[in-house]
């Protein structure tokens, strides 16, 4: 990938920038949410792929977790980097040292505050300390053997910065005879000056129906919103006390047509609407098959689902699935102000066409407007041209709003 320097209209007066993690590259695209637009700026290489990133809440720097690992190997090199925005040109730079990590991580927070960076990974968890110019400081010990469940896929701090919860999304029972069905589950932890205990398991009907992916918080209820992968749906739980209901409040599917039965159909990240009235999740689907001697897309519901939010009890309601214009959006953000939705796809794929030709659907980032209605109205997509998996991507605004992560 090429660097290109931004045009001068689009540096900086707007102060939100969208960062995609494009293999190993970290790439900075100024954003204008008034006209969904994205301007590519600079982009950094890192060590290792990129698996998710975190901001500061002043949103001068950003948390970047590496590894050449993936969703089918560990691998040997893990790192946790600090990277520092410049709001003028859009330039990143690697702030202070990189962090070693023992394990692939699978995903990274910061807590409210912005004092420590908690990362999830197989089978444990890490905190490290933030130092005051925003580099990373020391790893923080955690008690051993504390149960994080079988596949922890995130963890978050919850508003109060008193509770953390890790989702461990479980695995579901297939033909691979090595590999059993295992419970997925929320994993309450107390979280103090860094430090995490054990405090509640939630897992409904003991985790077996139960496959957890992310989950986002409202901003002004005591409600907490969870994707289920596994089982396409959308979960609401009661928050009151810093602990999830034992059981979900209410339970939405995603899908358009349910049951779907594709190859790899499953829900992916989600996020509240910054100001609550909303919540949005991706539904995608990768499944593939020969065709012509190539491996073609076989079908299946790619969208991002809409759900208006009932601010009496926060009953979700499903209202829209938009297309998300492109094949399997593992990754979606909105801006700080909830007017603009961008969806990365995480690579391109063969398709079979309507003359049952073979077509070329590039990895490319979708930009949506968002009405106030919340439903989302398609402004344009941009084509990524590489080979490398895009795998994360986030808002981020030079404010203490931060980032609306994926």
């Amino acid at each position: 990938m090429t660097t290109v320097s931004p045009p001068p209209s689009s540096r900086g007066p707007h102060g939100l920038a969208f960062l995609a993690g494009v293999g190993p590259e970290l790439v900075c695209y100024l954003a204008d949410a008034d006209a969904c637009t994205l301007s590519r700026a600079l982009s950094l290489r890192l060590p290792q792929n990129i698996q998710y990133a975190w901001p500061s809440p002043s949103g001068e720097v950003v948390y970047v977790a590496t590894s050449d690992g993936g969703s089918a190997a560990a691998g040997q090199e893990s790192h946790l980097t600090a990277v520092k925005i410049d709001w003028d040109t859009g330039a990143l730079k690697v702030h202070g040292p990189q962090v070693p990590l023992r394990a692939r991580p699978i995903h990274l927070s910061l807590d409210g505050a912005g004092r420590y960076v908690l990362t999830a990974a197989k089978p444990f968890m890490t905190v490290h300390q933030l130092n005051e110019d925003g580099s990373i400081g020391k790893e923080i010990s955690q008690t051993a053997g504390m149960d994080v469940g079988f596949y922890p896929h995130q963890i978050r701090v919850a508003p109060s910065d008193k509770t953390a919860i890790i989702v461990s999304r479980g695995y579901r029972a297939r033909a691979d005879p090595n590999r059993d069905a295992q419970p997925g589950g929320l994993h309450v932890l107390d979280f103090r000056e860094g430090r995490l205990t054990s405090k509640a398991v939630v897992a409904p009907d003991g985790g077996h129906s139960f496959g957890p992916r992310h989950l986002d918080f409202h901003p002004t209820k005591p409600w907490m919103y969870v994707s289920l992968e596994l089982q396409n749906q959308l979960q609401m739980f009661d928050f009151r006390n810093d602990t999830p209901s034992p059981r979900p409040l209410f339970a939405k599917d995603t899908l358009r047509a349910s049951p779907l039965v594709v190859p790899h159909q499953a829900l992916g990240p989600l996020h509240v609407h910054p100001n609550g009235p909303f919540v949005y999740t991706a539904n995608r689907a990768s499944g593939k098959a020969p065709f012509e001697r190539k491996s073609c897309f076989v079908g299946g519901e790619n969208s991002i689902a809409v759900f208006a939010i009932n601010q009496k009890t926060g009953e979700p309601t499903l209202i829209q699935n938009a297309d998300s214009q492109g094949i399997h959006p593992r990754t979606f953000a909105l801006d700080p102000t909830g007017r603009m939705l961008v969806a990365g796809h995480i690579k391109g794929a063969f398709y079979r066409d309507t003359s049952s030709s073979t077509a070329y659907v590039p990895a490319c980032l979708s930009v949506f407007r968002v009405g106030p209605d919340g439903r989302l109205t398609f402004a344009r997509r941009y084509e990524v041209e590489t080979d490398e998996l895009i795998y994360w991507s986030g808002m981020v605004a030079r404010s203490s709003v931060g980032v609306r992560p994926s």
